[in-house]
Formats: structure tokens, sequence, C-alpha cells
């Protein structure tokens, strides 16, 4: 047989490949590629250089001849110097093969260079070859590794992808393990962040793994901001290109051409995801300098497409089709390869700038990390004008994709550089967040009046004309020229701020909204509608509006409707966002007890969102409505809208909006007697991962409810002390929630003389504010616990009390737990036929809504049934059961009335009006009556008026006393919340 040609550089390797160290992390994919060559006569290893292709083949290799086909060559054509050479050794291989018959193996690695040869000699061999070689289903077969496929006949593509996080982790342990004998390390926080920030790529982990011998992982960490850097310290073996990251992609890229050179460098802008829209409006155009080498390469609109044709087909960058449009990505490594390379060129501030004002003119069409890093160019770089109206049209893709605080910090440092430009600072460099902490203003003192109602400001009333139509004044419909240069007021002089600074302010409220600080979000929606007024920015007042009534959802839901009724009937379709309002106005519909308006507002929302351009405005506007449909008992309807929702919500990746429609989900799995335990886990862990405390505080809510339903009772008890941790950062309402769950855990455990201390005090907290929904909660809780300690006629009154709420507020399931409550409170009292026809009431209005109740509840039900028919005779009891069925929710609630009998006279803390509340707190902190009257604005004689009612309902008879009885309270309370109380009583 004529010897082989060859070079110094070039390998013909035969049968003595050995397995690669990342064997044991790739049996999947092995496993897969010999079930490949069972019937397919080429196969072509891709990807990305670096990935492990070469390492595959040899595993391959080292197989042996167990599946029949043994590898009878292997060449390694790595240092080929050119296409003619590589013939050469491919000639010599296929005459070596000749002689041999029935199945063989020829392996073919690092191609990349001299495809042209491989390609025709692949085809040539497997179409006929030399004389005598065998290539039918039971012959030749050829496996060949490569960053892109041959593109010849008989070709099967197999990608090679990156590892998996837990078989990275284990390559690089086991690597790390190799580097120095004796020492394994653990698969730590470290390793993963490791393995995740250098994409999982084997040769890149091998590269880190040797680190090891002079660097902890913790230290490896702290140098991977430059992974290009890596190297292969004493190895002294392998190709030269494998000796870093850097030298492996300079490798690659020699077979670009010049068009895809310089696309790969501007993809580098791109921080995520990017579609082919982005590519072709971002990178475009001609080059801002030159190439490196000195040649200027024009990169016309038409070219892009098949440029990052080539560079997906050479695995630089990898596609996912699987959406209504493909998606695009460069792997960090590369990133930073190709952020190099653009910044030797040259370009890296015009495409900043380019992708700054792509973002402006089409907010929608990037990425939230995209806009996020666009704003940080701006805030470093950029104008403050463009960092302004770029951050407030970021803001709802922060929110919805759950980066919360991530852009609220962002909003808060370009609204903090416009303060110190207007402050006279050229650089417009803040000396400190003059925004963020100075929101709080006259301004938003002046939100409410004395008697608790939001103020009608010129402003609020001058949204719409007399017709009840949004004016359309030329100023409001072009808000900023395509400078962006702030508009002029009538003397002509500019005005202090930027004509985005109103929008910013906006924004940020949107965010203090999500995080739970309703005050704030109301001083910020007060300086933003006075600015929009001042430059008649009619669509700034609407929206302006729209956050008002988003704040007052959280304390008063009935001034939270008005508001938002004002900004829908201003904004009319405003798209995209539009329905995003008629959404709040559902739920501001019903946690104000309106079931009506919200079952209207709701199908308002998901009609107008349908015909949008957002998915995620979709996935908002379903969630509303299927927050509405639980509440009014209407369960089929809810699960399909909330499973539309959650679909919407993971396509579009928007974390923050899945995380508000998978704790609704719970929800309804708690209204309908469901336990799962999965998704309630999920929801607190999308909560956490948004790190909203609203978020939070409401996915441990009702994790806590859930498992204290099914009898978990200490699992709930964590759960609630999480939403009372929870609640220090959010409102007075999650504060009662939590505190009133710690309550319903204390009486589920026989301890009712400390539950009432709590459910008393979350009684108080509800009462404070204006949410029915919360109200009736602590009512019905009110009753349980008086039930317990043998008070009967509180716990009556309360039942009828929540029992009426809830009626009102359409809240369906909970208004039959109020009716089985009552029913078994009249059997105990020996009202046997009262209790009989409501307990039949209940019994058939669970059925009918599809809730069933959880085993606990029910064997207390099962109880009650079975008491009425010992009571009972047989046929009475079954008249009256047959009664009760036929009666509907308000029928059976109006039943319920008529043995209600008069109210009681409140006695206790629960019974103290807010008023009372704050004078008792401030009189316990050994105030004088006049001091007491100075900081709430009242008379000494109206301050003894509430003090004499207090010692009347508690019991007392001096200021001594009741220190000791608020000392006594505060103590058994898992946090104070009497400051809280009494901020809410002044500004509600």
């Amino acid at each position: 047989m004529p010897s082989t040609p060859s070079t110094p550089s070039t390998k013909d390797t035969a049968l003595a490949i050995a397995a690669g160290p990342a064997l044991h992390a790739r049996e999947r994919d092995l496993a897969r590629l010999r079930e490949l060559l069972r019937n397919a006569r080429l196969v072509t290893l891709t990807g990305l250089a670096g990935v492990g292709k070469s390492s595959l083949a040899q595993a391959l290799a080292a197989c042996g001849p167990q599946d029949g086909c043994p590898v009878a060559a292997a060449v390694d054509l790595v240092d080929v110097p050119d296409e003619r050479t590589a013939g050469e050794l491919l000639d010599g291989a296929a005459r070596r093969l000749a002689p041999d018959t029935g199945p063989r193996l020829l392996l073919l690695d690092n191609c990349d260079l001299v495809l042209g040869a491989v390609a025709r000699f692949a085809s040539g061999l497997l179409s006929g070859g030399p004389e005598g070689l065998r290539t039918g289903p039971e012959g030749l077969r050829i496996v060949t590794t490569s960053r892109e496929c041959l593109g010849v006949g008989w070709e099967t593509v197999s990608p090679v992808p990156p590892l998996p996080p837990k078989e990275a982790a284990a390559f690089f342990v086991q690597r790390a393990a190799a580097h120095r004998a004796g020492v394994v390390p653990e698969i730590s926080r470290e390793v993963r962040e490791i393995c995740a920030r250098l994409d999982g790529l084997p040769l890149a982990l091998e590269l880190a793994a040797a680190q090891t011998r002079v660097l902890t992982a913790a230290q490896i960490v702290t140098r991977l901001d430059d992974g290009l850097r890596l190297q292969a310290g004493g190895r002294r073996t392998g190709p030269a290109h494998h000796r870093s990251l850097r030298s492996t992609l300079d490798w690659a890229a020699q077979t670009l051409t010049a068009p895809e050179r310089v696309l790969l460098r501007r993809l580098s802008v791109f921080a995520e995801s990017f579609t082919l829209d982005n590519v072709e409006r971002i990178c475009a155009g001609l080059p801002q300098s030159a190439e490196p080498a000195g040649e200027e390469v024009p990169l016309p609109e038409e070219e892009v497409l098949p440029a990052l044709a080539g560079l997906v087909a050479k695995s630089l960058v990898a596609c996912d089709p699987s959406g209504e449009q493909a998606r695009y990505r460069l792997l960090r490594t590369i990133r930073t390869y190709a952020a190099e390379r653009l910044a030797r060129s040259g370009e890296t501030e015009a495409m900043q700038r380019t992708r700054v004002r792509y973002a402006l003119a089409h907010p929608v069409g990037l990425c939230p990390a995209d806009l996020t890093a666009a704003l940080q160019w701006c805030a470093e770089h950029g104008d403050i004008g463009d960092g302004l109206r770029l951050a407030a049209g970021a803001a709802p893709f922060w929110l919805l994709s759950g980066r919360i605080r991530e852009g609220a910090a962002l909003l808060t440092t370009q609204l903090a550089r416009a303060d110190a430009a207007a402050a006279g600072d050229p650089a417009g460099e803040p000396s400190r967040d003059s925004t963020g902490e100075r929101l709080r203003d006259s301004a938003g003192e002046r939100l409410r009046d004395s008697a608790g109602e939001p103020s009608r400001d010129s402003a609020g009333e001058r949204l719409r004309d007399p017709a009840g139509e949004p004016s359309r004044d030329s100023a409001g419909e072009r808000l900023r020229d395509s400078a962006g240069e702030p508009s002029r007021d009538s003397a002509g002089e500019p005005p202090r701020h930027p004509a985005g600074y109103a929008r910013a302010l906006l924004a940020r409220g949107m965010f203090d909204c999500v995080l739970g600080r309703p005050d704030a979000a109301l001083a910020t929606a007060e300086s933003a509608r006075e600015r929009c007024a001042r430059d008649q920015d009619v669509r700034g007042q609407a929206w302006a509006e729209a956050l008002t009534g988003a704040a007052l959802l959280h304390t008063d839901p009935q001034a939270a409707a008005c508001r938002i009724d004002r900004a829908a009937a201003a904004l009319g379709a405003d798209p995209p966002w539009a329905p995003v309002v008629t959404a709040l106005r559902a739920m501001a519909a019903a946690e104000a007890g309106q079931a009506e308006a919200a079952r209207e507002a709701a199908a308002a929302a998901v009609s107008a969102a349908r015909g949008g351009p957002l998915p995620t405005v979709l996935a908002v506007a379903l969630s509303a409505a299927g927050r509405v449909a639980r509440q009014q008992g209407r369960f089929d309807e809810a699960r399909t809208a909330l499973e539309e929702a959650e679909a919407l919500a993971a396509e579009s990746a928007a974390r923050g909006a899945l995380a508000l429609i998978v704790a609704e989900a719970c929800r309804l799995d708690l209204d309908t007697g469901t336990h799962e335990e999965e998704r309630l886990e999920r929801a607190a862990a999308l909560a956490a991962e948004v790190d909203a405390p609203l978020l939070a505080a409401a996915a441990m809510d009702v994790a806590g409810r859930s498992r204290l339903a099914h009898g978990r009772k200490e699992a709930a008890r964590k759960a609630f002390a999480q939403v009372t941790a929870v609640s220090r950062e959010t409102t007075a309402a999650q504060a009662a929630a939590g505190i009133l769950g710690l309550g319903e855990v204390a009486l589920a455990a026989g301890s009712a003389g400390a539950a009432w201390t709590l459910i008393e005090e979350a009684h108080a907290i509800a009462r404070a504010g204006a949410r029915p929904v919360l109200l009736a909660r602590t009512e019905q809780a009110v009753g349980d616990c008086a039930r317990a300690l043998g008070d009967a006629a509180r716990a009556w009154s309360a039942y009828h009390q929540a029992l009426g709420l809830r009626v009102q507020a359409g809240l369906s399931v909970a208004a039959v737990e109020s009716l089985e409550a009552l029913a078994s409170l009249a059997l105990e009292q020996d009202r046997t036929e009262y209790g009989v026809r409501l307990l039949a009431a209940a019994s058939e209005l669970r059925a009918t809504l599809g809730s069933r109740l959880p085993g606990p509840a029910r064997g207390r039900c099962d109880a009650d049934r079975a008491h009425a028919m010992a009571a009972l005779p047989t046929e009475r009891f079954a008249e009256l059961w047959a009664e009760g069925r036929r009666l509907s929710l308000r029928e059976a609630a109006a039943y319920a009335g008529r043995l209600r009998g008069p109210r009681r006279r409140g006695v206790g803390w629960v019974s103290l009006t807010p008023a009372e509340r704050q004078v008792a707190d401030l009189a316990a902190e050994g105030l004088t009556n006049r001091e007491i009257g100075d900081r709430l604005f009242s008379s000494p004689r109206t301050v003894q008026a509430h003090l004499s009612h207090v010692f009347a309902k508690l019991g007392i008879s001096s200021r001594r006393m009741l220190a000791e009885q608020i000392a006594v309270r505060n103590r058994q309370l898992p946090l104070r919340h009497g400051s809280r109380v009494r901020e809410s009583g002044r500004t509600r």
C-alpha cells in the first residue's frame, strides 16, 4: 500500500484514538450517534469549536467493534495547510480501506478549514469509491466533525450542544480532581456559576479546571470577566488552537467571510436573544471605521440574512425557531470575543447609539435585557433626554419580565441624573438620589383631604372636556420631536427638566406600586400630573390618574376605581397598554365589591388585548379575568383564562406576569378544594426570583391558607410568618393577612386566647382600610375565634357581617363558607331547622360552583349534618334539606338574616375605631391630651372623649392600665403595626 503523504502537523491516527476526558458527560450523545450510524451512511457532528465534537468522535472510536462497525481509519485534518494536501491524505485513507469488506467506520476530524475537499471526497466515496470498496447498507460509514455541515447527499447532521448544567458541573469536578490527585471538589454554588458563565463548553471547563491547581473555585469566578484569557497551563498535547478560548475562536473565525466578520462583531451589542428585524435595523449599514485589516466592508440590509445564516451554519450563532419568529443568540464567550473585535473596529459607540435609537422607536422590539443594557449605556455616555424616554418606555417590560428592582434602580439613576443636570451640574451626575427619596413632598401630602377622599385638583378635572372625550391638542399629541428636545412654555423658556422627566416619574411610580409602596406612588403620581399639566401632556395626565388608581388599589379600591375610570376614558384605546388599565379597573371593582362592573371590565380588557401587539398584555388581562371569575365562583372560566395566561407569559419569558398568574392559579386550587403543593412551591419560587414583596406575600399567603385548610398547621405557620416578615416592606393589608393567618393557625392548634390577640389586631387593621374582601375575611375569623371562646353572640354578629360583605362583593365561595359557619353555630344553639336549611343551601351551592371542602372542613360539615339528622325526624329533615337546596346564594343570605337579631355593642380592641386606636397608641406612649391633639389636629376635649370610649370598650380605668394592655398585645404580635395603623388612619 502506498505511503500516506503527510506533513509534520498532519496526523493519520488510524485506530489509535483514545476517548477524550468528556466521555462520561457525553453518554447520551454517544448513544444517539451510534443509533444514527445504524442507518445513516454519513454523519457530520457540528457545533462550536471547543464544544467536544472531537472528543465524541474519539469516544465512538474507543467503543470498539461491538456494534459491528469497527473503525478502519481516522484522519485528523486540524493542521492540514490546504485542500490539496487534505485530498492526498483522504485518498490515502480510501486506498487503505479498499481491500477490506464488511462494515467499517471512517472518522474525519476537524474538517473546518478544508470542507470542500472533504465534501468531494465523501461524496465520491459513497457514490462508488475505489474498486472493491463496499458502501452499501452493511458497508462503509463516515463520521466527520466540523463547525458546519458538508452540504452533500447522504449527510445526516448531528449538532453537538454544550453540556447541560448538571453534566457540566460533574465534568468540571472530575477534571479538577484529575489536576489535583486525591482532592475532589464539591459541586458548589461557585462551580455552578463557573459552568454557567462558560456556557457549558467542555474546552472552557477543562481550561478553568486546570486553574484549580493554584486557585479556588471562588477565585476562578472572580477572574471570569474575561473567560477568553483562560490558558491551558501545563498542557503539552492537543491542537494549538485548544490552548485558550481566544485561540479557539481565532481559529474558528478563519473561515468567516467579510460580511460574516462584520455581522458577528456587531451582534455583540445584543445582551440576550434577538430577532432578524433587530439585526437588520441595528447591524446593517456602512462600517463606522476600517476593518482591523484595513478594508472597509459595507453590510447592506439585503446581505444581513445571508451573513446571519452563515454564522448559524458555522455554529457561532444559536437559532431557536420554535416561536412565531426565530430568535438568535450568542453564547457569552462568543459575545465577549465579538465585543473585543467590535472595539478594535472602532464601532462600539456607533452601535450603542444605534441600539438606543432603535429602542426609543421600537420599545417592544427588544428583550428586557437589551433595554436594560441600552439604558445603562445612556446613563454612562448618552443623552439625558434619551435616557429618560428610554427608561419610561422600558418600565413595563422590566415589570412583566420580573426585573423589578433592577428597573427601579435604573429609573432612579436616570431621574437623579436629570435632577443633577437641572441643578446646574454640567455632567449631569447626581450628587445624591434626589428623586427616589424626595417623593413625599407637599404635593403628595395634598392628595387627600381630612375626610380621606382624593383631592380633585384642576389638573385631574381637566382630563376630559364637557363632552367626556379626551382633548386632542397638538402639544399632547407631539410630546417630543425627533431630536428629543424639551418643549418650551408660553414664555419661551425651557422647563427645568427635559420633557421626558414626567413620564419617567410615572414609570418610577409603577415600580413603587409593585414593590408595595403606595404612598410613594401616590406622591410620584401627583408630581408627574403637575408636570404633565404644565407641559400640556394630556396622555401623561391620564397615565398619572391610572397610577393614582393603581396605588389606591392597595388601600381604597372604591377611590381607585374612580381614578382608573377617568384614566381609561382619557386614554381610550391607546395601544398597546390601555388594556392593562381596564384590567386594573376590573381588579379595583372586584376589591370594592362591584361584582358586575368587575366582570364587564375584565371581559373588556381581554377583548382589547386580543387585538393588540403584545402577548404579555393579553396575559395580564387574562389574569385579571381569571381572578374575577374565581372570586365569583365561575371556576371553569377562571381555569381557562389562567391556563392561557400562563402559556402566554411562559412563552414571552414574562417572569413577573408568570409569578402573578401562578399565584392566582393557587388561589383557584384553594377555592376548589384542591391542594397542589408543587404549584404552591413554584409560586413561591417565582415570587422570590422576581423579588417583589407584594408578590412574595401573596404567594406565601395562599400557601399558608391552603396548607392550613388541609391540616398542615406547622407548614402554614411558617408561610404566614414569611408574610408578616415581607409585609414590613409593603402595605398594612399585607400585614393584616399575615397576622390573621397566624391567628388562624393558633386557633386550629387550640390556642384560642393567643389567636384572639392576633385576629383582633388583623381585624383592626382591616377596618382602618377600605377593602371589603380583607374585612370580610377578618370578620369570619373573628366569628370563629369568638365561637371558640364561648362568645356565641359575638360569633353570630361577625358571621353575619362577613356574609353580607361577601355576598355584596360577589365572593361566592367565601359567602358559602359564611353560610356553613352560621349553620354550624345555629345547630350548636339548637336552632335546628334554621341550621339545616342553611347547611343544605351551602352544600348545594358548593356542588353547583364545583368547590370541594378539604378534609378537616368536610369532616365538620358531615358532623353537623349527622347531628341535625339525629335531632329531627327523618321526614322533617328531608323536607328541610330540600327547601334549603332550592335557595340561591342571595336567597340563602336573606334567609340567614332573619335570625340575625340586634347587634351587640362591640368590646375589646377589635371594636375600637381608627381614631380611638390612634389616641390609645399615643396615650400609651405617654403623650398628654394636648400633645395628642396637636398630633391629630384635634382638640384636647375630643381626645378625652376618645379615651373615655377606649376605657369603656377595654374595661379599664387608667392610662397605666392602657399602656400595660398595649404592651402585652404587642409582645404577642409577630411585629408591631401600631404606627402603621396610625399612619393609615391619618392618610386614608
